[in-house]
């Protein structure tokens, strides 16, 4: 089992280093989590719904750019929520 997680992990971090670059240059580099009101260079890609939630980690709709306070700010609140 463990190598099969392994293996799926594997196959959706090559995917989004693919995707990766395409979702930046689609939303101009800007931060998308808080909008106009973030001054961050969005140099990650955030899932806006997460698989764990049933989002799909590979459809372009459910991805945006992300700078890295926001996106950490993002994963520390819902990881809050959810305890």
């Amino acid at each position: 089992a463990r190598a099969a997680d392994r293996e799926q992990r594997d196959h959706i971090e090559a995917t989004m280093a693919e995707a990766r670059p395409e979702i930046l240059r689609r939303d101009g580099y800007q931060c998308q989590i808080n909008g106009p009101t973030c001054t961050g260079h969005a140099d990650q890609v955030d899932k806006i719904v997460p698989p764990g939630k049933g989002g799909d980690p590979f459809d372009p709709a459910n991805l945006r750019a992300a700078c890295s306070n926001c996106n950490l700010h993002k994963a520390r609140t819902i990881d809050r929520l959810t305890r």
